[in-house]
């Protein structure tokens, strides 16, 4: 009863350039001022995570607590779009996402104003520091994924 039972999963993923067809819900607001469209999202997405993966791993924690993911407040007029990204890259949305405590569709948000203020917040004023520093060592330029999962050690 007393020794820790660890839990670990490997998995090794191939990615493909043009994955299926996903949605993000992005505010008009930020779709009117970046201009975005749905046929240069694949491109735009790249984009914001080569300038800002990094800015976005130094951060807190973006959701309101761990580990439920915190998504778009009310209120706000979302717009539909469909593109199919880079497998790549939208793994590692995802992954940089659930890091953060936010889904997808926030965090893109957020790299949006970052990108359209041309500033990125000093730091955040709630939550936790991040501990992702690990999911950093994915090799994703040569398109290839390795993941390990391993329990919490606090």
């Amino acid at each position: 009863m007393g020794s820790k039972e660890e839990i670990s999963s490997k998995r090794e993923i191939t990615f493909r350039k043009k994955g299926a067809p996903v949605t993000l819900l992005i505010p008009e607001q930020i779709v009117r001022l970046r201009k975005l469209r749905a046929d240069k999202l694949n491109q735009e997405l790249s984009f914001l995570l080569k300038k800002y993966q990094k800015s976005a791993l130094e951060k807190k924690f973006l959701g309101k607590s761990f580990p439920a993911v915190s998504y778009q407040r009310k209120g706000l007029k979302l717009k539909k779009m469909n593109f199919r990204p880079n497998e790549k890259d939208w793994v590692a949305l995802g992954v940089l996402a659930l890091g953060l405590g936010v889904s997808r569709c926030l965090l893109f948000a957020i790299l949006e104003e970052w990108e359209y203020t041309n500033e990125v917040p000093y730091y955040q004023t709630r939550g936790a520091l991040t501990k992702i520093t690990l999911l950093r060592e994915i090799l994703l330029p040569q398109n290839r994924f390795f993941s390990q999962l391993f329990p919490s050690s606090s």
